[in-house]
């Protein structure tokens, strides 16, 4: 059996991760049905008795085959209690010996996220009052697989999604789930990317909307979205009312008009009168060698409200014209910027609101998304936003910054969220440098950013894989070796590691650390 280490969660996500698409995408179908909820917010916007709002499924990797697993989810504060505890199914897809089993996740934490401003807080259903409320339980664990395996489905399903629910047929007879994949084959240690923005959104008819999850991956990966059918538990596509369809989830004006971006999970539309539409995300993640080895699915829900409602009299904030003066990047799309590791680059962008009282906050992401960068916003209304950054060659990849615009208004704030896609591009690259003790053998470092590699000197060089790619490096002395490539894509194809030679030593064993970390669960 698989080591549940205190308090752990487990997911099944049920589609495929590998080179046959067909399967893959068939698989998807074993997933989850989304959000059900939210109730029609009239004028009064007071709250109904749902449940299910959204909900989502995030992992870490730790070390060699163990990972803290994160479930989040939403609800009414005016529907069922969340459960104090939960347990997610692991099952593994075409892993001979390896077998299902459950892991436990705690609840970790409770959050008010309503979407509420601040002075109507203390008014939500989570306190007492009339408006709608919205908590976040977040459940987490931990989990080391004995078994390796390259699709690790991981499930979780709970009743009941809400009757409120418009785009789909029968919602509250059907659960809300959620899933996510784990590849830990051939010592695989990855995580999963994270999303850094709600997974609702309250908006008016009529009004131009922009909305973006803020999803992030710590390891660069390449990110690709989707929208797809949400499933019931026995993996049945649940089925939309009218025309509507997973990539039309809900009614728009023009009809028909929903735009979606695959490159950064962009959402732009403007809806058509009272809805409340759940859409179903997945999000594929790609090595740097174009492979797939991950996925997680999201539940998002929309909740909109009647052009004529009071609170529709606040018109939303917009982005005048996207990213602007860009320095040091080339535009590869509608913000989408690509540069060279090593390069500094900057933009401005501008953002206005037609009430001019408003004063509007501006929200982002950039301290996970471009650790490093400098974002700056001057002014209220409108508000420009400043952002200067300087990647290094351990952030070659993909790398999403989001940016939400918040007007402050009451009950109801009005928001725009929105991404800008930035393309570190390869470069030839070492890793950093490194440390040496003779006694615990030859370090094997891997180099990336070419095709072909030269090291030089060779000394100390005890294998190289014939293409240069990955050496084994055991120097008599302190060494700087330069490896150089046959890259040819405008950026740097050198690069140095100077590997250090330290004194043996002994390390006594513990089990410190691991009851330590233990103890947080």
């Amino acid at each position: 059996m698989p080591k549940i280490l205190p308090n752990q969660y487990n997911y099944c996500c049920r589609f495929f991760i590998g080179n046959n698409t067909t399967c893959f995408n068939n698989l998807i179908a074993v997933f989850f049905a989304f959000v059900g909820l939210l109730l029609f917010i009239g004028s009064t916007f007071n709250a109904r008795a749902s449940h299910g709002l959204a909900m989502d499924i995030a992992y870490t990797c730790l070390g060699p085959d163990t990972y803290e697993i994160e479930l989040n989810f939403y609800r009414d504060c005016g529907g069922s209690p969340a459960p104090l505890n939960i347990q997610i199914d692991a099952t593994p897809i075409s892993c001979p010996g390896a077998n299902s089993f459950k892991i436990p996740l705690k609840l970790a934490t409770t959050t008010e996220v309503s979407a509420l401003c601040p002075a109507y807080i203390a008014q939500s259903t989570c306190n007492g009052g009339s408006y709608e409320g919205i908590e976040q339980y977040q459940y987490k664990g931990l989990v080391t697989f004995e078994q390796a395996c390259a699709q690790w489905q991981l499930f979780y399903n709970l009743c009941c999604r809400s009757f409120e629910v418009t785009n789909l047929q029968n919602p509250g007879d059907q659960d809300i789930n959620a899933t996510a994949i784990i590849n830990n084959a051939n010592g695989l240690c990855n995580s999963s990317p994270k999303f850094t923005y709600l997974p609702f959104a309250y908006l008016c008819g009529n009004q131009a909307f922009t909305y973006n999850n803020g999803a992030i991956d710590a390891e660069g990966d390449s990110l690709v979205f989707e929208l797809i059918n949400p499933q019931n538990v026995q993996g049945v596509p649940i089925g939309y009312t009218s025309v509507l369809s997973a990539t039309y989830p809900l009614h728009t004006l023009p009809a028909y008009n929903f735009g979606f971006s695959g490159n950064n999970g962009q959402f732009s539309f403007t809806p058509d009168g009272n809805q409340n539409a759940s859409a179903t995300l997945l999000v594929t993640q790609y090595n740097k060698s174009g492979q797939k080895i991950g996925a997680i699915m999201r539940q998002l829900q929309f909740i909109i409200f009647d052009q004529n409602d009071p609170n529709c009299a606040n018109v939303a904030p917009t982005i005048s014209g996207g990213v602007q003066n860009v320095t040091g990047a080339t535009e590869t799309g509608i913000n989408q910027l690509s540069l060279c590791p090593n390069t500094p680059m900057s933009f401005t962008l501008s953002i206005t609101d037609p009430n001019i009282s408003n004063q509007l906050s501006i929200t982002h992401n950039a301290a996970q998304a471009t650790p490093g960068a400098i974002l700056t916003v001057t002014g209220t209304n409108p508000a420009t936003i400043n952002f200067s950054y300087t990647p290094t060659k351990a952030d070659i990849g993909t790398h999403l910054l989001t940016i939400e615009a918040n007007d402050g208004n009451c009950a109801f704030p009005a928001k725009q969220t929105f991404s800008v896609l930035i393309e570190v591009l390869d470069a030839t690259y070492a890793g950093p440098d490194l440390g040496y003790c003779p006694a615990g053998g030859p370090l094997t470092v891997e180099v990336t950013g070419g095709s072909n590699f030269t090291w030089s000197p060779m000394a100390g060089v005890t294998f190289l894989q014939p293409n240069g790619s990955v050496v084994s490096l055991a120097p008599n002395a302190t060494t700087t070796y330069t490896i150089t490539s046959d890259l040819t894509n405008g950026c740097s194809n050198t690069d140095q590691i100077t590997v250090s030679v330290v004194a043996d030593f002994n390390m006594p064993r513990s089990e410190e650390h691991t009851s330590e970390l233990q103890s947080h669960y």
